[in-house]
């Protein structure tokens, strides 16, 4: 609470570092030209870690957030099928 921003910073970026992306996503809108309404598409692409040799990438997770992507139906299988 009372770390400077450099100190906050790296303190975090230690925990991060310990975690793996599955998912990536972007969102991108535009406005339609004719109207007030905008337009919204959605691109996602599932990663997985890949093993190289003798390096096999662990997997942490919390469970929050596991319960959080089960919620909103996040499919699991898509993330096995990208290896």
């Amino acid at each position: 609470m009372f770390d400077d921003n450099e100190s906050r910073y790296k303190k975090i970026k230690t925990h991060i570092n310990e975690f793996v992306i599955v998912q990536f996503g972007i969102s991108v809108f535009y406005v339609n030209a004719d109207s007030t309404e905008y337009t919204c598409d959605v691109f996602t692409v599932y990663l997985f870690p890949r093993t190289s040799g003798r390096k096999d990438t662990s997997l942490k997770f919390q469970a929050s957030s596991l319960e959080f992507l089960s919620r909103y139906n996040f499919d699991f299988n898509k993330v096995n099928s990208a290896a």
